[in-house]
């Protein structure tokens, strides 16, 4: 879905049964805001988000979203 090697950000999905999940990473040395899929999506913390994810530098989240 998204990869900037420059920045060191990518983001990837994949669909197991009735998810939608996906991968943000964002391994470069400054916090950047990921653009999202259309839909809401909830993080491994429980944190609702949507339209773009909030990445801190050197950080792995993962999304899911309900089909």
């Amino acid at each position: 879905l998204h990869v900037d090697d420059k920045a060191g950000t990518w983001l990837a999905e994949r669909r197991e049964a009735d998810d939608r999940i996906l991968v943000a990473v964002n391994l470069g040395a400054q916090t950047t805001k990921l653009p999202l899929p259309s839909g809401e999506f909830v993080d491994e913390n429980g944190e609702q988000v949507a339209d773009f994810v909030k990445m801190p530098p050197v950080t792995l989240r993962f999304l899911v979203q309900k089909l």
